[in-house]
């Protein structure tokens, strides 16, 4: 495993699924090191993303976003707007994996598109650049289909792939055990994925809402861990007011 895969702790992220910058605010504060920006699932808008990227970035919270479909243009956009990392969802195959992730670095490496951003300040490049940005980007390929499962260890052997994230609800569902509960089968496809990343030298991070799967993960040495949404801190919040 390279050096860069042995963290002292993982990030700790919260997903942020409303065009708002205040719960970023709130939770830098709290202490979270990591926001991800789910459009997969949220209301964001890729002007919205150019806009709250580098506000949380002058934060100190890393930047990741789940992009929206496994889409180079989406990818492209999501690293030029200055997100430390993308995580692309709905992989169902090695060959998707290997054409999704490839957008995420620049040839010869891969095959991400050159576009004038803020990532070069706006000026000039050279190949020292172009070799920096292939290295300090993240691409999380989401294992949450039978297929991305079934092929994981290859998945992770991707030259453009950084690590593996685990969906457990998703997986958990398209393994045929209905709702995610943390179930032995939920913990032993973690192990497998978590496994999957640590022979290949990656990195590996999971949506870890389920305070069981959370200490399982965290005996793993993951990356990044993403503990929150704020939707659901509001919903909590509001509960909590309500019931004093």
């Amino acid at each position: 495993m390279s050096e860069e895969c042995r963290v002292p702790r993982p990030l700790i992220a919260f997903w942020l699924e409303s065009d708002t910058h205040k719960p970023c605010e709130i939770g830098r504060l709290a202490g979270y090191d990591t926001v991800i920006f789910d459009m997969e699932h949220g209301t964001i808008e890729e002007t919205a993303l150019d806009r709250l990227v580098p506000f949380c970035n002058s934060l100190g919270l890393a930047t990741f976003v789940r992009v929206r479909e496994p889409n180079q243009a989406r990818i492209q956009i999501a690293l030029d707007c200055g997100a430390k990392g993308v995580i692309i969802p709905q992989i169902r195959s090695l060959a998707e994996a290997q054409a999704a992730a490839a957008a995420a670095k620049y040839p010869p490496r891969g095959t991400r598109g050159m576009g004038f951003s803020r990532t070069s300040k706006y000026g000039s490049i050279d190949d020292a650049w172009i070799a920096g940005q292939n290295s300090a980007s993240i691409c999380y390929v989401m294992i949450e289909t039978q297929g991305a499962l079934d092929q994981c260890e290859e998945i992770a052997r991707l030259d453009c792939a950084d690590g593996l994230f685990v969906g457990p609800s998703d997986l958990s569902l398209t393994r045929g055990r209905g709702v995610f509960s943390s179930k032995a089968a939920d913990i032993a496809d973690l192990n497998r994925i978590a496994s999957a990343a640590k022979s290949a030298g990656k990195l590996w991070g999971a949506a870890v809402g389920n305070s069981r799967y959370r200490a399982e993960a965290i005996s793993r040495d993951p990356h990044l861990l993403a503990v929150a949404d704020e939707l659901s801190a509001l919903r909590i919040g509001f509960d909590s007011l309500l019931s004093q």
